[in-house]
């Protein structure tokens, strides 16, 4: 079981800051080396910003890199630090493993199956480290479906992040903002090492978004957009790792980490229910369909960020004495799936008018 040693006030600004500035002088530094013109000569695809420019790509290293680094810093700041080694360990190979492919997908633009085969890996390797659902509630879960629960979770976050990174800022601003949340939600909670992580995690991607906000100058690639699903993930797994199975901690990553996995699911959904390779790509995400209705990228990412800030919002409603509302789970669960349900609706109703 994960330790959640306290961890002092000081540390939750010294981890963030430190993030931050590392990823700050990483994506400057990326952005003149990973120049289009400075990397015409490697196979790979020359992605475009919301000018179409050519723009760098790479930009997950400066937030992988900074995140790792910080976390390495929080090891020696949090007393007894010999607790967190393995963890922290784990954390940095998983995360290393997850930037290699996806370093090696902007250079060579893998085939999805040879993508599925390397994820698979990587979470059978931190499914066996540690990382898994074994029980929800009261109810003991039964081995092969742990398994798959735990492969669902940390594969489909990793693809759902990087199926939102369509459009300048897109990503990085919803997992800066679901992260934040997530740093609130596990503090009113007293869950302080998902805290710190989360906190750890905000600082990387805020010191790379500076540099990826329409129009940007450097973006994730699957670099950043797979090993930051998968962290995000892996956060979420810390409290139930930690002994807090109740369903509330089942449901509130869920809330926080709404908006990808929606567009993730739905993208899933409709590929298979047309035929097609789940995996294909296309360009009807919700970013697309909404660009069609007219909306510029700024206004896109500006409507899909408050669509994220308000689940985040929602995510903070039952971390202060959930005990005390009698069935509060299913009534929220229940409110939650109105709520997703509404957005689809308005956002078809929309499309028909500009079709008609």
């Amino acid at each position: 079981m994960l330790p959640n040693p306290p961890v002092a006030s000081s540390v939750y600004w010294i981890v963030p800051v430190s993030a931050f500035a590392i990823s700050v002088c990483m994506s400057g530094l990326l952005v003149r080396l990973a120049a289009p013109e400075k990397t015409k000569n490697l196979d790979r695809r020359v992605p475009i910003n919301s000018e179409e420019k050519p723009v760098a790509t790479f930009g997950g290293l400066g937030v992988i890199l900074s995140f790792l680094i910080a976390l390495w810093i929080a090891y020696f700041l949090t007393p007894p630090a010999h607790r967190l080694f393995d963890l922290f360990l784990v954390l940095t190979l998983g995360a290393g493993a997850m930037l290699i492919l996806g370093v090696l997908d902007d250079l060579f633009e893998f085939f999805a199956k040879t993508k599925f085969i390397f994820q698979a890996v990587v979470v059978l390797g931190l499914y066996f480290s540690g990382f898994g659902v074994q029980q929800v509630g009261d109810l003991e879960l039964w081995k092969p479906l742990s398994l798959l629960l735990a492969f669902l979770w940390m594969a489909g976050m990793s693809n759902a992040v990087n199926l939102i990174d369509g459009y300048d800022g897109l990503a990085s601003g919803i997992m800066l903002i679901s992260c934040a949340a997530m740093f609130f939600v596990y503090l009113g909670r007293d869950l302080h090492l998902a805290a710190l992580l989360a906190i750890a995690l905000s600082g990387s991607l805020l010191g790379f978004f500076i540099f990826n906000f329409p129009p940007a100058k450097i973006i994730l690639g699957d670099t950043g957009s797979l090993p930051i699903g998968l962290l995000a993930a892996l956060i979420a797994l810390v409290p139930i790792n930690q002994g807090f199975v109740d369903e509330i901690y089942f449901l509130i990553p869920v809330v926080l980490l709404l908006y990808p996995m929606l567009d993730a699911f739905h993208s899933f959904a409709r590929r298979i229910l047309a035929g097609k390779n789940p995996f294909q790509k296309d360009k009807l995400h919700f970013h697309h369909r909404l660009a069609k209705l007219g909306f510029s990228s700024k206004q896109i990412v500006f409507l899909l960020y408050g669509i994220s800030l308000y689940f985040s919002l929602l995510s903070l409603v039952p971390i202060y004495d959930v005990n005390l509302i009698p069935n509060f789970i299913p009534i929220f669960l229940v409110f939650i799936i109105i709520n997703v349900a509404t957005f689809l609706f308005l956002l078809s109703r929309y499309e028909k008018k500009a079709g008609s």
